[in-house]
């Protein structure tokens, strides 16, 4: 999602997922034109229990921790799973990368204002604990690795309601949007009437 939206104390992050998104984009033109069979699909997660956040090094005086709502690494494989077998662009993980995504498209400035005042974007990515691990800037991660970071238990979701009923079935989503617009308007006349 961070390649659709940038957010606070996470530039570099952002700059490199930029990166990817832009690179995907130029791949999937040249693709085309050249009339491959290969389709380039983006996946575009919300925060994601991975070891990132274990691993990652922290000027601030505590750990750094995800955004939340958190979800597991599940939730990001059923997108990829679905994507492989489906004619997609683009899948956002998780409703709260949706929002982000449509805010930015709706309006930059208003998003920044709401993610400084409205939500404490600063305070969400701090734990309470202090900087203490290794990072693996320079040298790498040392035992086995893994898949999932600390963020498990009660604070993750093994999977994205959203994107499980409407972010990979953007008709479900365009029906149910136009649904709310009618019942919206409905409302709005019953209320006007009155």
């Amino acid at each position: 999602m961070l390649g659709a939206r940038a957010v606070p104390l996470q530039a570099a992050y952002a700059a490199a997922k930029f990166g990817v998104r832009g690179f995907a984009d130029s791949m999937r033109m040249e693709l085309e034109r050249e009339g491959s069979n290969v389709h380039i699909k983006t996946i575009l997660p919300s925060s994601i229990n991975t070891p990132f956040f274990d691993h990652a090094r922290s000027k601030r005086g505590a750990e750094p921790k995800p955004i939340p709502p958190v979800y597991e690494p599940s939730a990001v494989a059923e997108a990829i799973l679905f994507a492989a077998e489906h004619p997609r662009r683009e899948i956002v993980v998780g409703a709260p990368g949706k929002m982000m995504t449509m805010m930015q498209r709706i309006s930059p400035s208003f998003t920044n204002r709401y993610m400084l005042l409205g939500v404490q974007m600063f305070k969400q990515q701090k734990s309470d604990q202090p900087n203490g691990h290794q990072d693996n800037l320079f040298t790498p991660s040392k035992g086995v690795g893994s898949s999932t970071g600390e963020f498990g238990g009660r604070m993750t979701q093994s999977r994205s309601l959203y994107t499980h009923f409407l972010g990979l079935h953007p008709n479900r989503g365009r029906a149910a949007l136009a649904a709310s617009g009618l019942l919206g308007a409905v409302a709005l006349k019953r209320r006007t009437s009155n």
